[in-house]
């Protein structure tokens, strides 16, 4: 298995096009399988987490995950990402700014 290690602030979902409707994009389930299945990129403690079934592996977790996604696939809003990450590069500044309002993707 080929590991990949990634800073997820850069490999969140981007526009890989500029077309009309915003372009195609990256899946972030793509992201997550990818490390979720990276065993030897994981500190002992989270590995030891997810053997368990705890954490962000739990569950009820996993379940509201798959709840948002289908909820995102039935009304496809969103915030694009490069809106996302200025207004997060706000945090803790005196310019601070609200968070982006979803929209139809």
């Amino acid at each position: 298995m080929t590991v990949k290690v990634r800073n997820l602030l850069r490999s969140m979902p981007r526009p890989l096009n500029a077309g009309p409707c915003g372009g195609a994009w990256v899946e972030c389930g793509a992201v997550a399988a990818d490390l979720a299945a990276a065993d030897e990129a994981l500190p002992p403690a989270l590995e030891a987490t997810r053997n368990a079934g705890a954490g962000p592996w739990a569950p009820s977790v996993l379940a509201e995950d798959a709840r948002r996604l289908a909820a995102f696939k039935h009304s496809r809003e969103g915030v694009p990402w490069d809106e996302v990450e200025a207004w997060m590069k706000t945090w803790g500044t005196p310019q601070e700014r609200p968070a982006p309002s979803p929209r139809k993707l």
